[in-house]
């Protein structure tokens, strides 16, 4: 996945240009499970690469402090060929993703833009049920097995449709 610098923004949920140093966050809690969810978007201080982190956080102990926090997704985006922007490295839950599914870059943008949308609502997102929506593996590479055939295949419908064979049924 390529585009300008406003198109992985849009990408990444948010919908305008950052200058350096500028990030744009989002969080949400639920008092009842004692949850924490946030995500945030970063430009570095020469606006050349692009930083995303999704975090979720358990275990509230009351005083503004957390048992676990655990980086769900994070990716990180540089410019490549001039304008062309493309995202170079992911890790989803401390698993390098680059390349581990097909369109993973599309993907994990899904991954986290549906988990903003969930933030912006004030919900803390199950991110378990994002992930087996938006990563699932349906698709493959071109080079596995499965891709489909070479070979066009010819049917011949009237053989299906009527039935040709002598000495059966009516």
């Amino acid at each position: 996945m390529k585009g300008s610098f406003k198109d992985i923004l849009e990408k990444l949920a948010v919908g305008r240009e950052l200058a350096p140093y500028e990030s744009v966050y989002w969080q949400a809690s639920n008092e009842e499970t004692g949850e924490l969810c946030s995500a945030e978007v970063r430009c570095n201080a020469y606006a050349d690469a692009i930083e995303a982190e999704l975090q979720l956080m358990t275990g509230d102990r009351g005083d503004g402090t957390y048992e676990n926090i655990k980086q769900w997704l994070w990716c990180e985006s540089k410019p490549r060929n001039g304008a062309q922007w493309e995202i170079f490295g992911a890790r989803v839950q401390g698993k390098d993703f680059t390349n581990a599914k097909y369109e993973w870059d599309e993907k994990f943008c899904k991954f986290f833009r549906a988990a903003v949308r969930v933030l912006k609502q004030d919900k803390v997102p199950d991110l378990e049920d994002l992930e087996k929506t938006e990563l699932h593996d349906g698709e493959m590479f071109g080079d596995r097995q499965g891709d489909g055939s070479g070979r066009n295949v010819k049917i011949n419908t009237n053989s299906l449709v009527y039935d040709n064979k002598k000495g059966m049924g009516m």
